[in-house]
């Protein structure tokens, strides 16, 4: 039997969750490639996301998507963080985890990030990607 008393309120908890989504227009992202081609994608994608990709619009529209929830997630308005400072990669069981480098990881590691959930979709022309995000409530410095 549960009482009032066994509510825990979120902000007396010693974690937080933050969730970043975005949705992506596969054709916008096809018609960038077009004009720009690799100016784009060595700009905006890591070497192993474009190998991973081959080419294939729509799973460029999804890590594309990703790394914009990824932002979001942060709560940063970017802050210095570049596109490839935001990887992601296929664990062996075949779902899409992230991968922060230089500034993104400095500032994951600042707020407290202890886990991240990825999850990637692309139907009826859009991609969208959701970033969950477990992380510790860290005391201002």
């Amino acid at each position: 039997m549960s009482s009032k008393n066994d509510i825990t309120e979120f902000s007396e908890s010693d974690y937080s969750i933050s969730v970043g989504v975005d949705l992506v227009s596969i054709e916008r992202i096809r018609r960038i490639l077009e004009r720009w081609g690799s100016r784009f994608t060595t700009r905006c994608f890591t070497n192993h996301e474009i190998e991973t990709c081959k080419g294939r619009v729509s799973s460029l529209a999804s890590r594309f998507a990703a790394k914009e929830a990824a932002y979001k997630a942060l709560s940063t308005n970017r802050k210095g963080i570049t596109w490839l400072d935001i990887e992601v990669r296929t664990a062996d069981s075949g779902s899409p985890g992230l991968r922060f480098y230089g500034v993104a990881a400095d500032e994951s590691r600042r707020q407290g990030w202890n886990s991240v959930s990825l999850s990637l979709s692309h139907d009826a022309g859009v991609a969208i990607a959701v970033v969950s995000v477990l992380k510790r409530n860290v005391q201002p410095e």
